[in-house]
């Protein structure tokens, strides 16, 4: 987790560029019973709600993992950041040391 050290944000870009969220299992939605409306008369209102609850939960699994793939996708990018960041300055370091022994 990146920590603020004097103004700056200090993370573990190796660590970022790796990171891999991983949002609920769709399998958890699994084969959906076939629930009939003869037999109890509160058979057919059970079936009714539990369509509203599948598709909910279906939507709720879509969002949670889509949301996850966007948190992987900024960790990933922001350790790129880094990552290029140091290049730059330990190039621009390189390049005053090479000036000085010029």
């Amino acid at each position: 987790m990146p920590r603020a050290v004097g103004g700056f944000i200090s993370g573990d870009p190796e660590a970022m560029t790796r990171f891999s969220a991983t949002g609920p299992d769709p399998g958890v939605l699994g084969e959906q019973p076939a629930f009939t409306r003869v037999g109890m008369p509160e058979s057919a209102v059970f079936a009714a709600v539990d369509a509203v609850a599948t598709t909910e939960l279906m939507r709720f699994v879509t969002e949670a993992n889509q949301g996850f793939q966007s948190y992987t996708t900024a960790a990933r990018a922001s350790g790129g950041a880094y990552l290029d960041a140091e290049a730059a300055g330990e190039a621009a370091i390189v390049g005053v040391d090479a000036g000085y022994r010029g």
